[in-house]
């Protein structure tokens, strides 16, 4: 290979092509890219024996993992991407009293919005009707460009001792 054509190889390897190769896919494919932080937690998450789940900097649930799942009723697979009121709804994050919590309450939305970690106890609402005291820790995902989104791990309290 001559010279010239090695230093391009390297410069595509480090930077990528200098010219995109035409896809008519491309928009979709672009549309659908995730920041990698996101994608490295949801692998992380899905290796973890204890219920983890996702959010987007918009506090867009992205993932749950499947100790979640057993807990909240559904898999991720079944239920989707939801938007914060909705998993609000869905889960009815729930206080002492039984009153829903707002959303800026939860440990989620603190990680995400004030870039710190948050630590609760509450009650929520799987989809197959059962109820649950957790407790529940998030934080922040962080960049040197803002939050990318926040994950928390939590565990219902009935079933450790």
């Amino acid at each position: 290979m001559p010279l010239a054509g090695l230093s391009q190889a390297i410069d595509e390897l480090t930077t990528g092509p200098a010219v995109a190769p035409p896809t008519p896919y491309a928009p979709f494919v672009a549309a659908a890219q995730k920041p990698l932080e996101l994608i490295l937690a949801r692998n992380f998450m899905s290796s973890l024996s204890t219920p983890a789940f996702l959010v987007d900097e918009e506090g867009m649930l992205v993932f749950y993992n499947e100790a979640a799942g057993k807990l909240l009723g559904r898999r991720f697979e079944e239920v989707g991407k939801m938007g914060p009121e909705e998993w609000g709804r869905a889960f009815g994050p729930l206080d002492a009293n039984g009153r829903p919590m707002a959303f800026e309450e939860l440990p989620l939305t603190i990680a995400l919005r004030n870039g710190r970690p948050a630590h609760s106890r509450f009650r929520i609402r799987s989809l197959d009707g059962g109820d649950h005291e957790i407790e529940v820790s998030a934080m922040p995902i962080l960049t040197a460009e803002g939050a990318r989104g926040a994950m928390a791990v939590f565990w219902s309290i009935g079933d450790w001792s």
